[in-house]
């Protein structure tokens, strides 16, 4: 184990001689307290050539197309996001079905669906 903290636990594993780095996240839904996970994931790209997957809910979506319902979107936390992904050089996987990961259990005005969860591969 490299890396565990209370939004992301860091691992190394080995099949045929082979490493790949794997992260599993449950961010926080406060916005300074995932700016503590964009550091640390940041930090984990520092000198890592192994191949890397990162996944589980980050708390945050990247442009409006991610949300529907609730309050309008706001650019400033997808920002941080966006930078993270950039810093550390990851890409999206490709997912199929629903692009909405989470919804809050109400229906009708109240009801709100996000993509919170994702995959990221360097």
């Amino acid at each position: 184990m490299i890396i565990d903290s209370y939004q992301q636990i860091t691992m190394t594993f080995s099949n045929d001689n082979k490493l790949l780095l794997i992260t599993a996240v449950y961010a926080r839904c406060n916005t300074l307290e995932r700016l503590e996970l964009w550091e640390q994931l940041e930090e984990l790209t520092q000198g890592n050539l192994l191949p890397w997957v990162i996944g589980g809910d980050f708390n945050v979506i990247l442009n409006e197309e991610e949300k529907l319902g609730g309050l309008d979107f706001t650019q400033h936390e997808a920002i941080d996001f966006a930078s993270c992904i950039s810093n550390c050089a990851l890409s999206e996987l490709k997912t199929t079905g629903s692009k909405f990961t989470w919804w809050n259990g109400r229906i009708e005005e109240a009801c709100i669906f996000k993509r919170l969860n994702r995959v990221l591969v360097n």
